[in-house]
């Protein structure tokens, strides 16, 4: 007799929970969909090319080597010392290692310094070979500043007398307009383009040091 009382309610229960769990509106909140990750390069603007000399040889540029934690492409910035973070929703095109070599390659057979600048394997014998690693790129924020740097430990060598030319822990900094990844990135575009500018004179400098490979150009 109890049951057949209950009946209707149990019926009743049921296709209410059924019509919950259907339109999962009132029981599951929904989530707003992330923002779009933006993706940032670095770029530089190429200045006036100088004619080549031959009287300096062959460069070969070895591929540069990022310092541990920095072989990614997400956007590293810092806000005290030791502690790396990241963009959640900003991020470089590919790794900044990457993106620095052909800006590297440009820029030194631009200077016009060197008779061929090289990539290896270089398809030709090469007179001194150009090394840099531990490169770090990230933007920093602190005191209410904020700017961007950019450094790496560079080294110039000639092979053939095994010797070491030049020897240079590198670093470039340039002031951000805000605390913005966008402004960070017009930040780093700047200091990439002070830091080439730098690696370029660097490996120019070293190449006199070398006896006998780079003669004064002719008049």
């Amino acid at each position: 007799m109890i049951a057949g009382v209950l009946a209707p309610y149990r019926v009743a229960l049921v296709t209410a929970v059924a019509a919950a769990l259907l339109s999962g509106c009132s029981l599951i909140p929904t989530r707003e969909p992330p923002p779009p990750t933006s993706v940032y390069e670095l770029s530089v603007d190429r200045g006036p090319t100088a004619a080549a000399s031959p009287d300096c040889g062959r460069l070969l540029v070895e591929p540069p080597e990022p310092a541990p934690g920095y072989l990614t492409s997400h956007m590293i910035y810092t806000r005290e010392a030791y502690r790396l973070e990241q963009f959640a929703w900003s991020q470089w095109a590919d790794t900044p290692t990457a993106m620095l070599e052909p800006l590297m390659l440009t820029a030194l057979a631009e200077s016009g310094a060197f008779a061929a600048v090289l990539a290896p394997p270089a398809p030709v014998d090469y007179d001194l070979s150009l090394v840099v690693r531990d490169v770090r790129l990230l933007l920093r924020f602190a005191d209410g500043a904020s700017e961007a740097e950019i450094s790496a430990h560079v080294a110039l060598y000639y092979p053939r007398a095994r010797l070491l030319l030049s020897d240079e822990r590198m670093v470039q900094t340039e002031p951000a307009d805000a605390a913005t990844p966008a402004a960070g990135v017009a930040a780093a575009n700047r200091a990439v383009a002070g830091f080439l500018e730098r690696l370029a004179t660097f490996a120019a400098t070293g190449a006199g040091r070398a006896d006998g490979l780079c003669k004064p150009a002719s008049p």
